[in-house]
């Protein structure tokens, strides 16, 4: 008779620690470099939070941009990292707490070198063709993100990425993209070229001061929070994270 053994499954040393902890789900969209297909700032943000205490559990997921208020309102997640009120949170404001903020940065309007109207191509936008991402919240729309509104205002072109954003611009299907600092900054670190094909507005269209927003009563509090961030300030963690990320230069906290 044949007889089949079957082994209970081993117990990794980390797994009892593990469980251990609260769960802290924390959303992002497609945003670079916060979040991007594979990796991204927040992702390794919620590794080095995982790194720095034994309280708690950050596990990332990838959600819709227009669906996060409503999830973190009900509770699907818990946190989102580098948000900013302005960006549509009023009518769940009552859910959500919200850090101090994180990092600065900024949205310039960008076009080709080149283009027919020069460095007057960033005047009258309502008489040009914009390239500009879909989901996000840009201060010249008034931090309007239904494409249909948007539409009825200004001859738009939308993308999923800010890559594809800049690249309708570059390749003539927009006379003016939008990006933000941290993602050009990038951008022009990987293609130095690029920066001899750009013209970059002298006006932005927003600055960011970005914190963290937690959903109330949700597993981790803004006291426990602010402890946790301090301690990582205090100690140099914060800053060694992102200079590490290329965002050195943009953390404001404390």
């Amino acid at each position: 008779m044949l007889m089949i053994c079957f082994g209970l499954p081993s117990v990794h040393a980390g797994d009892d620690g593990e469980q251990s902890r609260r769960s802290v789900v924390v959303g992002g969209y497609q945003f670079e470099p916060f979040v991007e297909d594979e990796g991204g700032v927040s992702p390794n943000f919620a590794a080095m939070l995982n790194e720095a205490q034994t309280e708690f559990l950050f596990e990332f997921i990838h959600i819709p941009a227009k669906r996060r208020y409503e999830q973190l309102a009900d509770g699907k997640i818990d946190m989102m990292f580098f948000e900013m009120p302005v960006w549509g949170w009023a009518e769940v404001a009552s859910h959500v707490d919200t850090s101090a903020p994180i990092l600065s940065g900024r949205e310039f309007f960008v076009s080709r070198v080149g283009h027919k109207l020069g460095d007057t191509v960033f005047r009258d936008l309502n008489e040009r063709r914009i390239a500009i991402t879909f989901g996000y919240h840009y201060a010249f729309l008034g931090f309007n993100a239904e494409p249909e509104q948007i539409r009825s205002r200004y001859d738009v072109v939308f993308a999923n990425q800010q890559r594809f954003t800049l690249r309708h611009m570059l390749m003539g299907n927009a006379d003016v993209a939008i990006v933000n600092d941290a993602f050009l900054r990038r951008s022009i670190d990987e293609n130095p070229k690029l920066a001899d094909r750009l013209m970059v507005s002298p006006f932005g269209d927003q600055r960011y001061e970005l914190p963290i927003m937690l959903r109330k009563g949700g597993p981790v509090s803004l006291d426990a929070l602010r402890k946790l961030l301090a301690r990582l300030s205090a100690d140099g963690t914060l800053k060694s994270f992102f200079d590490r990320e290329g965002l050195g230069d943009s953390l404001i906290y404390p």
